[in-house]
């Protein structure tokens, strides 16, 4: 399977929020923001994935 290069771009970019969001979460003594930077990893891991064509669920839209 071929990837553009803004697909790989893309991918390398959620892949970093996701690493900076669980970074966070090991640093936080807050078990509340702990929680949210864990999923918000998961979030854009999972947008790592499915790649740039594809709309989160309106459940996980930031901007709701």
């Amino acid at each position: 399977m071929s990837h553009s290069a803004s697909d790989l771009e893309y991918s390398r970019e959620c892949l970093r929020l996701a690493s900076d969001f669980t970074q966070l979460a090991q640093e936080t003594r807050d078990p509340d923001v702990q929680a949210h930077c864990e999923r918000m990893a998961t979030f854009w891991t999972e947008r790592a994935a499915q790649g740039p064509e594809t709309e989160p669920p309106s459940s996980d839209r930031v901007d709701e």
